[in-house]
């Protein structure tokens, strides 16, 4: 991701801001893979690698490293993960109304900490010194 927030940073005029997202690496996740790191009997071999998932935390001191200030980061899109939990749990199929259904319910409840698919981040490129907003 340095690289691209390497561009970023170059690209944006002093002051401008950066609105990113990436996948979330919520408490679900933390809590399935404590399960998953448990020796299993079945053959590894078929799992590839998905994607680079991020905390709060990782995310906000990869853009500070990348000379960014950090505004705001926020969980969202928690009716997807909730309905992905569902198909793998029960087989039922992403575009299910009841799937859907449920979703819907469950985010309106559910803490974004725990079953938020993606964070979204925004981060603004330091003014230059002595220059003033706008300028």
């Amino acid at each position: 991701m340095g690289g691209c927030l390497d561009e970023a940073l170059r690209v944006l005029k002093p002051g401008g801001l950066l609105f990113i997202t990436v996948p979330f690496d919520h408490l679900f996740l933390a809590i399935q893979a404590i399960f998953e790191s448990w020796p299993k009997a079945a053959d590894k071999a078929g799992i590839r690698f998905y994607q680079w998932r991020y905390s709060k935390k990782d995310l906000a001191r990869e853009l500070t490293n990348h000379g960014f200030d950090v505004e705001e980061l926020c969980p969202i899109s928690r009716r997807q993960t909730i309905v992905r939990m569902l198909h793998r749990s029960t087989g039922l199929h992403y575009d299910s109304k009841l799937a859907r259904l449920i979703g819907l319910i469950l985010g309106m409840v559910m803490p974004r900490s725990f079953c938020s698919h993606m964070i979204m981040a925004v981060a603004r490129k330091p003014q230059v010194p002595g220059s003033k907003a706008g300028d």
